[in-house]
């Protein structure tokens, strides 16, 4: 997605970065140089490093559009797509929750590495989730209303 400027990710921009991981959408990188897109800056680089590893996770992404797939707590929005190895899952826009608890259906997820990652950090984290044969249940931590799950082929 164009990002013009830094307005374009104010006056929330977890909010801006969480809406475009929800979506599955990559954004214009700050780039020295650009005539017409975002520039770098210190706070528009705190941004995109803070949030790189989530959007890494989403190269290759492919929407997983099976019926009720997903189901998250009201208060945080969620998505689910297959990459390359796995699934990745995004967790967004859970405001100041510590955690939002996900339902998955009908992925069969048992022999999978679950692990998860948070803006600002950069190294991911074991996730324990509870599996039966058609439902796989997990609290993910989050931190400023957001987090990336990943499933990864063992």
């Amino acid at each position: 997605m164009w990002t013009r400027d830094e307005s374009t990710l104010k006056p929330d921009p977890d909010a801006f970065m969480q809406r475009n991981l929800y979506m599955g959408v990559f954004l214009t990188a700050p780039v020295p140089g650009n005539d017409h897109c975002l520039l770098p800056s210190p706070w528009a680089d705190k941004q995109y490093l803070d949030y790189g590893p989530l959007f890494k996770a989403l190269r290759g992404r492919k929407w997983v559009l099976a019926p009720h797939v997903i189901e998250s707590e009201k208060a945080a929005l969620a998505n689910v797509f297959e990459v390359p190895g796995g699934y990745v899952v995004v967790v967004a826009l859970a405001g100041a929750r510590s955690a939002v608890r996900l339902k998955l259906r009908n992925l069969e997820l048992r022999e999978f590495k679950v692990e998860s990652i948070v803006p600002g950090e950069t190294n991911w984290k074991s996730l324990p989730i509870t599996t039966s044969r058609t439902t796989t249940d997990m609290d993910v931590p989050v931190k400023r209303g957001c987090a990336v799950v990943r499933f990864v082929r063992r």
